[in-house]
């Protein structure tokens, strides 16, 4: 048994000086081992791709090993050698909490480097990009060291590599939408441009991922209240003339550009897809609020008696007399704005659809009427 603790403590070693003597390195993997000699060396180290990958034969001896000296250590001031178990721990099964609240203490008591820290986090996420313990701990890092040593461009990158290698990676997003919060639309002028257009890009080339699209809403959301440069290139391309508005405008003219400009060029070029309708009902109903909120209109929201929502999703019709609310909406509805929404959506549902998009057209019809309140 003393003579497997030797072994294991010299893989710990050699692990733990790959990660600290690297300042580049950028992946991590297990690596399958059937048939391997154990005599020879788990460690694989390419230097030149910066990339570490450790034998599966030796992982849960390893992982077994580390978490006891983890208990065994704390309660001594070697922090050093504490930390050296916990990264080999949290390298091999990064979900457990409690490792990472172990180094959060060590954090909080200046007994570790941030960067170093940023950078080990990194390299449990190229191997577990859906570990939500290790943003959560990235942002633990961001709290500590303020927005003035943040790389805002290292973290983008960071996370357009997660999630062009896993697009369904909800925990990703949910930490580029607090770094886009927190930090890139506070300090940054360009942020909410360059987020439009990455999140754009993205959104046409994973059209199947509701993902991308939360996050784009969650961009146009963020408009109100900071100016947007390209505003005026945006209004003069749907509508053409000069924006010269208030925030809510601005937020306008944006939905506009993706009614006219974004949303066709997805139903033509990728037919069939629920991801692209709900997102388009985000948009109507979002510009349809803004437009109520700007003159004033009492903006409820009808009420249904179903027994289910399947049956709206069904087709199945209901009039509305359980429902639509009689709204002020004389003012709003003479507006050009509000009838080019209106005439859009009509021209739009008239249109030829074949195979999935004949339902989703239809249920789409349905919402537009019984939940904003347009009949087209």
């Amino acid at each position: 048994m003393d003579c497997d603790n030797e072994m294991l403590e010299k893989i710990l070693k050699k692990v733990n000086g790959v990660v600290k003597e690297d300042n580049e390195i950028r992946e991590f993997t297990l690596i399958p081992s059937v048939g391997k000699d154990r005599n020879v060396s788990p460690i694989n180290y390419v230097w030149e791709e910066h990339a570490l990958g450790l034998e599966t034969w030796c992982a849960g001896l390893l992982f077994g090993y580390a978490q006891k000296q983890i208990f065994k250590w704390r309660c001594r001031k070697d922090h050093d050698t504490l930390n050296d178990y916990l990264v080999i721990a949290l390298l091999i099964n990064p979900e457990v909490r409690t490792f990472w609240n172990i180094k959060r203490e060590l954090l909080d008591g200046n007994l570790l480097d941030c960067s170093t820290e940023l950078r080990f986090s990194r390299l449990v996420l190229s191997w577990k990009p859906k570990s939500y313990e290790a943003y959560s701990y990235r942002i633990a890092i961001f709290k500590k060291i303020g927005h003035a040593k943040m790389d805002f461009r290292e973290e983008s990158d960071l996370l357009d590599s997660v999630t062009r290698n896993t697009p369904n990676n909800y925990h990703a997003w949910n930490h580029r939408i607090w770094c886009f919060e927190n930090y890139m639309l506070v300090y940054e002028t360009d942020a909410l441009s360059r987020e439009l257009r990455f999140s754009e890009d993205w959104i046409k080339t994973h059209v199947s991922e509701h993902t991308g699209f939360h996050y784009r809403q969650h961009v146009i959301d963020s408009l109100k209240g900071h100016k947007l440069k390209e505003i005026d290139e945006y209004s003069k391309l749907v509508l053409n003339c000069d924006s010269g508005c208030t925030a809510q405008h601005q937020i306008l003219y944006l939905l506009i550009y993706e009614l006219h400009k974004v949303l066709p060029d997805l139903h033509h070029h990728f037919p069939g897809h629920e991801s692209i309708w709900y997102h388009r009902k985000y948009v109507v109903h979002t510009m349809h609020a803004h437009l109520c909120q700007i003159h004033s209109v009492d903006r409820d929201i009808p009420q249904f008696e179903f027994n289910g929502a399947a049956k709206l999703l069904d087709g199945v019709a209901r009039s509305c007399r359980n429902g639509v609310r009689c709204l002020k909406e004389e003012q709003m509805q003479s507006t050009n704005l509000y009838k080019r929404l209106v005439l859009n959506e009509r021209e739009f549902l008239d249109g030829d659809f074949k195979d999935e998009d004949v339902r989703l057209s239809r249920n789409y019809r349905m919402w537009l009427r019984c939940i904003v309140g347009i009949i087209v």
